[in-house]
């Protein structure tokens, strides 16, 4: 058998990359590396991103509130008030607590004179200031009158006399704390009453009412001025140019006959009369009633009609009733006040989250995790809140939206009781 020589046949011999070949090689592979580095970092930072965002996205639950359309203006009190002053001078003692009810022919207040100190009588004053009381009746420790059982009328007279002393000479020396407490003994007697009354008024007078209302030791010289008389009469100068003189009638204070030592107010019905423009008045002129929000009771919302409208040359002068107790109206005489002329429901939301789409009003909502527009027609803004039409109850938005744009996507927060209603 003849053996078989096998030959080995060349083949062609691969050709060598030329340096510019093997650069290009390189470089495509950098490339590529750069190319998958990318878009590696870009997923993982938009991952991170969305992670993030729904950490920071801010949301608010539309829901229907009480819109007041109302004017703030500053205006001046008005009230049915007569001062009473003093018949004669003396120490004031209060009768009732300011702010109290009294009724006609109630005892409002109690002017105590100075008694006379004759020369050589200083000593026995003292001694009947000084003197204790007998076994009768006693000081406790705290100085208050302690009642006996024993009413016989020449020991309540003498226990009477030394309070009314002690009094006196609490008021003679400015001690006003004393001098209450000693007053306060006096009127808690009750068996004693009379005698004590006509202890007291052998050296004063007492000061009865011919009119009810709210009792208040305050005056600032405006009363005969500002009443319900003179509303016809007042113009705008009048109340842009008052100038008041307050003063507070205190406790023991030494009145000279002839001042104001208290004022009696009619609470059934007050007054409240400002300035305003046109256009404000022609929005009052169909109302037959507002609503009143003082500054000095904020909580407080009273009923008032409107009673008069003057037209002026400065502008215009409303002035409305008001038939309600309110806390303080009796020492008022300035005060800012929200009008509220309508009431309605609607929907607002915060200023910070309506947003523009080539010049269209929206916000942005959650959808299914998802960040999508809507638009809105703004009526107006109230405060910090803008009043809107086109959403409804219930909706989800972002209050934040600067921090995203329509089509972000927010993970967890659509799977979460968040997204809004299909709008």
């Amino acid at each position: 058998m003849k053996k078989k020589h096998l030959q080995l046949i060349k083949g062609k011999r691969k050709e060598e990359r030329t340096p510019g070949q093997k650069k290009l090689k390189k470089f495509l592979i950098c490339l590529l590396m750069v190319i998958l580095v990318f878009f590696t970092v870009r997923s993982l930072f938009s991952i991170i991103l969305s992670r993030a965002a729904s950490y920071y996205v801010k949301t608010y639950i539309i829901k229907e509130e009480l819109i007041e359309d109302k004017f703030l203006e500053k205006g001046l009190v008005i009230r049915d008030e007569k001062v009473v002053t003093a018949p004669q001078s003396g120490y004031l003692l209060w009768g009732v607590p300011e702010g109290s009810r009294i009724g006609v022919g109630k005892v409002a207040a109690e002017l105590i004179q100075e008694l006379p100190q004759e020369e050589g009588n200083n000593e026995r004053e003292k001694e009947r200031i000084d003197a204790p009381f007998k076994d009768s009746a006693e000081i406790n420790n705290n100085g208050i009158y302690k009642e006996s059982n024993t009413y016989d009328p020449i020991e309540i007279e003498y226990r009477t006399s030394v309070l009314v002393n002690r009094l006196r000479a609490s008021i003679s020396k400015g001690n006003m704390q004393e001098a209450q407490k000693h007053y306060e003994e006096l009127k808690s007697l009750s068996q004693e009453q009379l005698i004590i009354r006509s202890s007291v008024h052998s050296t004063g007078s007492q000061v009865m009412t011919s009119f009810s209302g709210i009792i208040v030791y305050f005056t600032d010289g405006l009363e005969g001025l500002f009443h319900s008389n003179n509303i016809e009469f007042l113009s705008v100068r009048q109340i842009e140019d008052i100038e008041a003189n307050p003063r507070r009638i205190n406790f023991g204070e030494k009145i000279e006959k002839g001042l104001p030592i208290f004022k009696i107010v009619d609470n059934y019905s007050w007054y409240f009369t400002v300035s305003m423009t046109s256009y404000q008045t022609d929005i009052l002129r169909g109302k037959k009633s507002v609503n009143l929000k003082f500054a000095f009771a904020p909580r407080e919302e009273v009923r008032a009609e409107v009673y008069n409208i003057k037209e002026e040359k400065e502008g215009y002068m409303v002035t409305f009733i008001i038939r309600e107790h309110i806390q303080n109206f009796y020492i008022q005489r300035e005060s800012e006040a929200e009008i509220i002329y309508n009431h309605y429901r609607g929907i607002t939301v915060p200023l910070e989250a309506v947003v523009y789409k080539d010049d269209e009003p929206g916000v942005y909502f959650l959808e299914k995790a998802a960040v999508r527009f809507h638009p809105v027609k703004v009526i107006r803004q109230i405060g910090e809140k803008i009043l809107l039409e086109g959403l409804s109850p219930g909706q989800c938005i972002i209050t934040n939206p600067g921090l995203y744009k329509e089509g972000q996507y927010i993970p967890w927060r659509g799977d979460e009781n968040m997204s809004s209603e299909s709008l």
